[in-house]
């Protein structure tokens, strides 16, 4: 991550020519402050159990693409089979407490220019994301002295991102525990929109997370928004 600035929480802000699909995340909004590029994990007391976390890798995803004035942005939600925040564990409960009967479903969130980042600016939006009942989605926001932050992102201003940046957010949802989860409802600046969530897959034309597959019009996982 070549950077990263806070305000009122911190998300990962980082350079799109050195994320391969990035590790799709985390959101709230913020003005500019230099900010650390790693959160480091403090080593564990002696009478602390040692938590594993095991790499994540992508499950499902969508890639909306929003129109708004002269500006175009990248929406990419991937669905993770853990945690993946841009700091790194130890993850914030919300990424990974619930209560019995219930399961957490984590996802990164990257907010770009079109091309990712590399062709175009994405504008300033506000956010609502929720499951398919209206619970809405946590954010992971790091900070400098763990543990980070969560804010429902409801309400979630996305700045607007310059060519070649974007922003990473880690994010998760509480869900029953045997309930299928296959979309989500996002909602910008009012505007409402299903997002369908599709499982990676290998072939051409489908959700990849690595390498990182395109807007491509007339696919189910690339929508569009003008708002």
């Amino acid at each position: 991550m070549s950077d990263q600035r806070q305000g009122l929480g911190r998300p990962s802000r980082v350079a799109t020519s050195m994320v391969a699909v990035a590790s799709i995340v985390a959101m709230t909004c913020l003005a500019a402050c230099a900010q650390p590029t790693a959160f480091h994990q403090p080593a564990a007391h002696a009478s602390q159990p040692t938590v594993s976390y095991v790499q994540a890798h992508a499950v499902a995803g969508t890639i909306l693409r929003v129109f708004k004035g002269q500006e175009t942005g990248e929406l990419r939600i991937t669905e993770e089979s853990s945690p993946d925040g841009p700091a790194g564990p130890p993850y914030p409960a919300c990424l990974t407490g619930h209560s019995s009967g219930e399961r957490v479903v984590n996802f990164d969130l990257n907010w770009a220019g079109i091309g990712f980042g590399s062709a175009g600016a994405a504008p300033a939006i506000t956010i609502t994301i929720t499951g398919p009942t209206g619970t809405p989605l946590s954010a992971d926001i790091p900070q400098q002295s763990p543990p980070d932050l969560c804010r429902t992102v409801r309400s979630f201003v996305l700045g607007a991102e310059g060519k070649g940046l974007q922003l990473v957010y880690a994010l998760a949802l509480k869900e029953p525990a045997h309930a299928k989860l296959t979309y989500l409802w996002v909602v910008i600046d009012g505007h409402i929109k299903q997002l369908a969530l599709n499982p990676v897959c290998s072939q051409e034309n489908c959700f990849q997370d690595d390498p990182p597959v395109g807007w491509t019009p007339g696919t189910s996982y690339s929508p569009s928004l003008t708002i």
